[in-house]
């Protein structure tokens, strides 16, 4: 019977979450035959490219298409999205001046909290992995997903894997992960669309609004994509007091 190769693999930081507590921190042997590039063997571990930031191969920086032999010890360091680009994290394509996402199936409510605070945001529970993949890779859009095998995708560069499940808790991981304070805009975008709110006359939309809100609220802002009209009730008190609660922040926008 002929002997698999074998490497070892030093996985650091947050490319631990990708395994179970028990392996996290520690060594992982990979056993393989031939001689496979790196990147095959790390995303065959679990661990999806556009995750990582660096390799070093026996103490050598290298690319992802670099073959792996046996006894190789291979360090695997995660990407730093916070940099625009770095000589530590050559692996990492140079991220757009202004983050976009697109959302996948899994991620609605996050889609929705995203948009509330001004992100731009693409999610519709109709996509499928192609149209997140197509729509990613031809908008330079961050692909957010819980699917770790969407993002082994050759063709992807910007992706990023959700380890948290609570829509709040996803809502700082992607805060903490992106460093996107900066973008946010509250009320700025639908939260149906993510199309822009721009300010409407009260007579354009009157036949929209239920009765009440007519009687009530004179100030308007209607979506430029799919035409929904907002106001400044309840709802919006909520969401209000929320941001403030959370995030400490308050309406400088729409």
């Amino acid at each position: 019977m002929k002997t698999l190769n074998k490497a070892s693999f030093n996985f650091f930081y947050g490319l631990n979450d990708f395994f179970k507590p028990a392996k996290r921190d520690k060594v992982i042997w990979a056993a393989f035959n031939g001689s496979p590039a790196v990147k095959d063997t790390l995303e065959s571990l679990g661990v999806p490219h556009p995750e990582v930031g660096s390799i070093v191969l026996n103490g050598e920086i290298v690319s992802f298409e670099q073959q792996i032999t046996n006894g190789d010890q291979v360090d695997v360091y995660p990407a730093n999205w916070k940099l625009n680009s770095s000589t530590e994290y050559p692996l990492q394509p140079e991220s757009p001046d202004n983050l976009r996402f697109v959302l996948d199936v899994h991620l609605g409510k996050l889609a929705r909290i995203m948009r509330m605070l001004g992100i731009d945001t693409l999610y519709d529970s109709a996509y499928d992995d192609p149209q997140i993949t197509e729509i990613g890779c031809r908008e330079q859009r961050f692909i957010l997903t819980r699917d770790i095998d969407l993002l082994k995708q050759t063709k992807i560069k910007y992706g990023h894997w959700m380890r948290n499940t609570d829509p709040i808790n996803q809502t700082d991981e992607i805060l903490l992960t992106f460093d996107v304070y900066s973008q946010m805009d509250p009320f700025t975008r639908c939260l149906s669309c993510n199309g822009m709110l721009r300010p409407v006359a009260k007579e354009k939309v009157a036949d929209q609004l239920p009765p009440g809100v007519k009687k009530y609220y004179e100030k308007y802002h209607q979506c430029d994509r799919c035409q929904k009209v907002y106001w400044k009730g309840s709802h919006y008190e909520h969401m209000s007091e929320w941001l403030r609660k959370y995030y400490g922040i308050m309406e400088h926008g729409a």
